[in-house]
């Protein structure tokens, strides 16, 4: 994979009339996305889901999975949500 550069001149007006030398400003590689998993399917989740699940018999437990997913799999943090939710 060839690297990309980027050449970086200063102007002529910067600090008073001093001549510079061009400087090469290497960027890093991009680097590949590590694949996301949803908190939802980790081992402990389900046993969390299940037990946020019986706090709130009122919500759909799809709408409490979504939640606890986009609270990465933070109990106490979906807790909050949903009783703000329920308000």
């Amino acid at each position: 994979m060839g690297t990309s550069s980027i050449m970086m001149v200063p102007s002529g007006t910067m600090f008073g009339h001093v001549p510079y030398a061009p400087v090469n400003v290497y960027t890093a590689p991009p680097t590949a996305a590590a694949p996301t998993v949803a908190p939802s399917s980790l081992p402990n989740a389900e046993l969390e889901l299940k037990q946020i699940a019986e706090m709130f018999p009122n919500i759909d437990k799809e709408v409490i999975k979504s939640v606890y997913d986009a609270n990465h799999g933070k109990k106490d943090v979906t807790i909050n949500s949903l009783l703000q939710m329920c308000e």
